[in-house]
């Protein structure tokens, strides 16, 4: 049941662009691994005479996006029932970006929403002036903390509203990284904006 949810959940809320799938040799184990973008960047069609006449182009206002690329990395395996037991999934954004001057903005919005996202920052040993950032969400660890029975299907309700909460407030965070640290938005904006995500 778990698998199925986080599966349909990621490709609903992001726009998926990219899946693999590998089998391990030894054993009936699984690894999964899907790329999806900001499901602001989802092409919307050109309908003319209710007829599809091509893509419109991307909005210049939401290209930035295109930097952070959402990973969905699942390891499970198939019992004798047939039913796919997830051992561990991540779900996180990478981007080679420099975040120096917004770094004390950034640690204050993280603070806010430490109950669904993780940010890393990350140096390069050869070169320290290169750096990255990795923005995790923090769905595994709830689920993990909450104890759910995936088996009982009367827990499918409450597993559904975690899931959809936690990528929801990922994806939001994401944009909201963008205008922070790419469209340089003063943290008074950013605040704003704040006032329609409910931190869960």
């Amino acid at each position: 049941m778990l698998y199925n949810i986080l599966i349909n959940k990621f490709k609903k809320l992001t726009y998926v662009t990219y899946n693999e799938k590998y089998k391990n040799v030894n054993g009936n184990s699984y690894t999964e691994r899907f790329i999806g973008k900001h499901p602001l960047l989802k092409p919307k069609f050109i309908i003319i005479n209710n007829e599809i006449q091509g893509f419109k182009k991307i909005n210049k206002k939401i290209e930035s996006l295109e930097i952070f690329q959402i990973y969905f990395e699942i390891d499970y395996f198939v019992n004798d029932e047939n039913i796919k037991e997830i051992t561990q999934f991540d779900i996180y954004t990478e981007a080679n970006i420099q975040v120096q001057d917004q770094l004390k903005e950034i640690i204050y919005l993280t603070t806010l929403f430490e109950d669904s996202i993780k940010f890393n920052r990350v140096f390069s040993v050869n070169e320290y002036s290169r750096e990255s950032i990795t923005l995790f969400s923090t769905l595994p660890d709830a689920l993990i903390e909450n104890d759910i029975d995936e088996s009982n299907e009367q827990n499918k309700a409450f597993i559904e509203m975690v899931v959809d909460s936690k990528i929801t407030i990922f994806i939001q965070f994401i944009k909201i990284l963008d205008d922070l640290i790419l469209k340089k938005k003063s943290l008074d904006d950013i605040l704003k904006i704040l006032k329609t995500i409910k931190t869960k």
